[in-house]
């Protein structure tokens, strides 16, 4: 890709056979047909976004800056069949670094995120927010969505028009959720990351309907703090 472009991907249609998923189809669930989806850097790194299979859909993607191109790879054990997959993708202007509604977060030890409009819908239009938060060193990060609710259900279709990605792990591929707060885990609806940064990135398609989006809390965490530390002050 050239400098100061970006890559914008949807998809359209997203039906891989999947007799031996159960829930949602991401990442270590994936053994049978699915995609891979990788970012490649002039350095030639690259970074895995997400493995996606059975009825999935990965979300909205915008290529981070400086990325030189994207990988879609597609597998299959040869055995049976089923749709498959059709996405759209376009070149856009690079837009700023946290988008159009995101912020850098550093010097401070709590606050709040949410997503635009909220608690009112979000736009039915492309959006794309990153907020990066950054504590003391060798501090963490402790995220936790007190609401959620964007368009999609990851089980049954995916998230295709609207997605929200934490990375926890910068090596990592990011966590994507979408869909109401039922569909959330115990391991989405609260992450710490690994190191002293986290990420948190919405995107919504030209397709969005909108929904009222997501309000999540962060605190940064010294070494000798845990989890029921923070959920018993905040409770």
């Amino acid at each position: 890709m050239n400098t100061g472009v970006q890559l914008e991907i949807a998809f359209d249609l997203f039906k891989f056979k999947s007799e031996t998923v159960l829930g949602a189809g991401y990442n270590e669930a994936c053994h049978e047909d699915y995609i891979t989806m990788i970012e490649v850097y002039p350095s030639g790194r690259e970074q895995r976004i997400g493995v996606y299979c059975a009825l999935s859909a990965p979300g909205p993607f915008i290529s981070n800056l400086g990325v030189s191109a994207v990988k879609i790879l597609f597998e299959t054990d040869q055995s049976g069949q089923a749709s498959g997959f059709s996405a759209a993708y376009n070149f856009i202007t690079s837009t700023a670094l946290i988008g159009d509604c995101g912020r850098n977060i550093t010097n401070s030890v709590s606050g709040v995120i949410t997503s635009p409009r909220f608690p009112n819908p979000y736009d039915s239009n492309r959006q794309v927010c990153n907020w990066y938060i950054t504590v003391q060193p060798r501090n963490k990060i402790l995220l936790y969505f007190e609401s959620f609710l964007i368009e999609g259900e990851m089980s049954s279709r995916g998230c295709p028009t609207s997605v929200v990605r934490i990375w926890k792990d910068f090596n990592q591929p990011p966590v994507e959720i979408c869909g109401g707060a039922e569909s959330l885990t115990n391991e989405t609806r609260e992450l710490i990351s690994t190191t002293d940064m986290l990420k948190i990135s919405f995107i919504s398609s030209e397709k969005a309907i909108g929904s009222p989006g997501f309000k999540a809390s962060y605190t940064e965490l010294k070494p000798e703090q845990n989890c029921d530390t923070f959920r018993c002050a905040i409770s």
